[in-house]
């Protein structure tokens, strides 16, 4: 905030915390807030989502920079993964294999309510995959909202946590192998 708008920026340390690198700007720092990063490392890289509000509502942005003990360049730009509307994208999660990077986040696409999301890369976040949306009426029956995804990958399989809001009480639901 000290620019007077929330903007978001990266450190590293190579010998375990007792020394940090200069700071390394993750968001555009154009003056929009840039808010609740969330960041997972693989041999690759470290691939980072958050949410934007450049595009005069929030929406869904992705960066990788490069993963070594010198430096920290860009290895993927911001990207924006969330589809351009005027309904807000938000609280992205991410998380990474060797090979793929999985993303998932909120987004209230039909104005109603927030569904989660989800889109994948194939090539180390060069590339997405369409979106595909992961929860719902068409999945349930029934929803209020459903909000908050945390997405995981183990051993090939990708598992993804999210509460779903139903008569102003939340439940946590569950989904794996999502692939």
């Amino acid at each position: 905030l000290r620019n007077g708008v929330n903007e978001i920026y990266f450190k590293k340390s190579n010998d375990m915390g007792n020394n940090f690198s200069a700071e390394i700007p993750i968001s555009d720092n154009d003056g929009f807030p840039s808010e609740r990063p969330r960041l997972w490392a693989n041999q690759t890289g470290l691939s980072i989502v958050w949410h934007d509000l450049r595009e005069n509502n929030f929406e869904v942005y992705y960066k990788m920079l490069e993963h070594n003990l010198i430096t920290s360049k860009a290895l993927v730009n911001n990207k924006r993964l969330s589809k351009k509307d005027i309904y807000d994208s938000m609280n992205p999660s991410v998380t990474c294999d060797d090979k793929t990077v999985y993303v998932a986040w909120e987004d209230a696409a039909d104005g109603q309510k927030k569904e989660i999301f989800y889109s994948s890369s194939p090539d180390q976040g060069k590339t997405f995959t369409p979106t595909t949306i992961l929860t719902g009426y068409a999945a349930f029956g029934f929803s209020e909202s459903s909000e908050y995804p945390k997405i995981m990958t183990h051993n090939q399989n990708v598992h993804l946590a999210w509460a779903r809001k139903y008569s102003n009480n939340y439940d946590i639901f569950y989904k794996g192998t999502i692939v």
